[in-house]
């Protein structure tokens, strides 16, 4: 009896997927479990593992193709068992249906934006081009959603983050569990976080509904662009904890190896560009988020301290925060109170 694999869906947001490569030809006999499909989320690059023992009959996707959820991709059946051309004509029919009304409906989603440059820009630029991965569109997707849905307001505060320099010294010169600024910095917002937990909202009409769980973005620069791993349930975590989930994160980031579930949850991002040399930045709300934290580098300031001028070890703090969700003064106490925990780590506890 023929059985039909359609596509998944593998985390909350996703809505099609592409096809990379296939593993299986027609006429092969596979093991529940075997990976049959690689495909490219919106979120992640993954095995696809067959849900059914059988012999394949029918594939009815090929490589480089997109296809949106539940579209039918494998016809599943006994060694001696065909499709007919009915049946295969009609599942080719339903799946162009289907790609048909998730275009429709992602032309009406979409942002509206300029399709060509004007005379002015156009004669500036030349014939050489840059190719876009398929990661850096659906960056630019996001990007271009963020600022057209998210009303932002953006608030700037400088930590003296001298004891916090201190503090990750002490910690990393007795533990084999090395301790990053990220880590800190996501250990502390889980805690200002329990404090204003409007931070983690989302507005669903006429309610803003609270994250069930205090997770963490992680902005991570990869080859292709940008993604974004998430640590779950930060407060619920301890400091080493979160150490080695993000740094396991990290490196799967910089592999191509996260899952989608990896890649959800969050509602606050932490972007850091201080290995970068940058001082200070306004980052971009992710859709689905309330907020994001822009960390800029550690600089040597000379400042007033104990009435007295001292050089003091310094950071920048940006927040971005989704207006329709928080507003200035729930924001400006988180941002406040995530200051005063990095500058005095012996309250972390």
């Amino acid at each position: 009896m023929a059985k039909y694999f359609t596509l998944p869906k593998y985390s909350k947001l996703m809505e099609e997927a592409m096809i990379i490569d296939l593993f299986v030809a027609e006429g092969d006999y596979v093991n529940k479990g075997d990976n049959i499909i690689y495909i490219e989320t919106d979120k992640a690059s993954l095995d696809v593992e067959s849900p059914f023992e059988g012999y394949i009959n029918k594939i009815l996707v090929k490589p480089c193709q997109i296809v949106p959820i539940g579209t039918t991709l494998i016809v599943y059946g006994d060694k001696q068992e065909k499709p007919s051309k009915d049946v295969i004509n009609k599942l080719t029919a339903e799946n162009a249906e289907l790609l048909k009304s998730y275009l429709k409906k992602q032309d009406e989603q979409e942002p509206s934006m300029p399709v060509s440059l004007d005379e002015s820009v156009q004669a500036s630029v030349s014939e050489k081009k840059i190719p876009i991965s398929r990661l850096g569109k659906i960056t630019a997707k996001k990007m271009l959603q963020s600022k057209a849905t998210i009303p932002c307001f953006y608030l700037n505060t400088k930590a003296d983050v001298t004891n916090l320099v201190d503090f990750r010294e002490k910690l990393n010169s007795t533990s084999k569990i090395k301790i990053s600024f990220n880590d800190l910095i996501m250990y502390a917002v889980g805690i200002a976080l329990q404090k204003y937990p409007v931070m983690t909202g989302q507005l669903m009409g006429d309610y803003i509904a609270l994250a069930d769980t205090i997770s963490i973005g992680i902005a991570v620069s990869v080859e292709d662009g940008l993604v974004v791993p998430v640590v779950k349930d930060v407060p619920g975590r301890s400091l080493n904890e979160i150490a080695v989930c993000s740094s396991d994160l990290i490196a799967k980031a910089k592999t191509n190896n996260l899952s989608p579930d990896e890649l959800e949850g969050a509602c606050i991002t932490i972007s850091n560009l201080g290995g970068f040399g940058i001082d200070s930045f306004i980052p971009v709300v992710l859709p689905g988020q309330c907020s994001i934290i822009g960390v800029g580098r550690i600089t040597d300031t000379c400042v007033s301290y104990n009435r007295a001028p001292a050089v003091r070890k310094i950071m920048n703090l940006n927040l971005s925060v989704d207006h329709k969700v928080v507003n200035g003064a729930d924001a400006s106490q988180f941002l406040d109170m995530l200051r005063k925990l990095l500058e005095n780590p012996a309250n972390f506890e």
